[in-house]
């Protein structure tokens, strides 16, 4: 008779697991609900248990580095990052090429910005120190002629971010509601760039071809001489 409650025992367990797993929401989805705020990283965390294991845990592990950032716990940010792997091999790509030397990026930041029409630059999300970073470049690169600044981050609906001249959280993008990252957009509203939006739909090569039309589109179409800089996420080829 034991062996049969214990095995009923196992069978109800598994079975609540199971239906806990089917009615488990997208991380993003319940952060959504209280707009990405620290709200939601509260209520995230304390559903911790519930995303370990489940189909939903590298979202999780990528969202809850976000939103550690956020609010500056960065080490948290860092340690939700390696959970999830966001890291991947992108960061190890030189030590699999031979004669790679490195160099401080001050050697040849004027040059880059005196030869080139177009430059791209990346972050990881869950890192706003590259964000503060790039505000260093902004002045230089506006006395060199750049005149416009496409994030990733920027929604096409917040068709007045230019006339504006400013940021709205939760408006004008998703990765601006960080404080650094919307430093970043007003400063160089400030300067004199427009701000534009690039982002597309899908995934992959075929998400950043669209985007790559995005900014034909948006910038090139308009302006056949423009200089820019494009900002995004590190995962982009």
């Amino acid at each position: 008779m034991k062996k049969i409650y214990i095995l009923l025992l196992f069978s109800a367990l598994a079975f609540q697991s199971a239906v806990a797993q089917n009615e488990l929401q997208n991380p993003y989805a319940v952060a959504k609900e209280d707009g990405f705020s620290y709200r939601s990283l509260k209520k995230l965390i304390n559903m911790d248990s519930l995303y370990v294991g489940s189909q939903f845990e590298r979202p999780y592990n990528d969202l809850m580095s976000i939103l550690y950032s956020r609010v500056g716990h960065y080490k948290d940010a860092m340690r939700m990052a390696e959970k999830g792997n966001l890291f991947s091999d992108k960061t190890r790509l030189a030590s699999t090429y031979e004669n790679v030397r490195t160099i401080p990026l001050s050697e040849v930041m004027d040059s880059i910005i005196e030869n080139n029409r177009v430059i791209m630059l990346n972050e990881m999300h869950f890192n706003p120190h590259s964000r503060a970073f790039v505000i260093s470049w902004l002045e230089k690169c506006y006395q060199n002629g750049y005149r416009y600044f496409a994030a990733e981050t920027l929604f096409a609906k917040d068709s007045l971010m230019n006339e504006r001249r400013t940021v709205l959280l939760g408006e004008t993008g998703f990765y601006s509601d960080e404080p650094v990252f919307g430093d970043l957009l007003r400063t160089a509203l400030n300067i004199g760039y427009t701000l534009v939006p690039y982002e597309a739909d899908g995934w992959g090569v075929d998400r950043e071809r669209n985007e790559a039309d995005n900014l034909i589109k948006n910038i090139l179409d308009k302006d056949h001489e423009a200089k820019f800089l494009v900002y995004g996420d590190g995962a982009y080829r």
